[in-house]
């Protein structure tokens, strides 16, 4: 797992109060592109809809999600339990333990159970403050036309 980006790398924050797209480019290196997609679907949680991550940044992008969610004062954020591959399900199971500082906790009454028998599947990680955000916004690497997150001028 990596920690920091890369020198010459840079993170856009795209969407809106419902729909989000993190994307993390170097260079205008079109292969070396990582990027996350979440929905909002409700009470507070929302759905990674889709992640491509290269050079191991998955588990950075799902921070910077999970602070952007906290940003927005919501809950945390679950998987897309109907398109999820093998690995994705490997990659959501990575957090199950807390080793990398994210909290787990079982999605609320109101959504449905996964049938596929992995009972992780049912629980979401909750949003926090990981320092991630601030270090992009202090680093001059954070850009975003549709959010502020304190950045005080950073935008482009």
């Amino acid at each position: 797992m990596k920690k920091e980006i890369g020198p010459s790398e840079r993170v856009a924050i795209q969407g809106n109060s419902n729909k989000v797209k993190i994307v993390l480019s170097g260079d205008g290196d079109l292969e070396n592109i990582s990027w996350l997609m979440m929905d909002k679907v409700g009470g507070g949680i929302w759905e990674l809809k889709n992640i491509r991550s290269t050079s191991s940044y998955g588990h950075f992008l799902i921070k910077l999600a999970l602070e952007v969610i906290d940003s927005f004062g919501d809950k945390g954020l679950m998987i897309d339990r109907e398109l999820i591959s093998d690995d994705g399900k490997r990659f959501w199971k990575s957090f199950e333990d807390g080793r990398l500082g994210i909290g787990w906790k079982e999605l609320p009454g109101d959504f449905k159970k996964y049938e596929g028998g992995e009972s992780y599947l049912d629980y979401y990680l909750l949003g926090g403050d990981f320092g991630e955000l601030q270090k992009l916004i202090r680093d001059g690497k954070l850009y975003s036309e549709d959010f502020d997150f304190g950045q005080g001028g950073i935008k482009d």
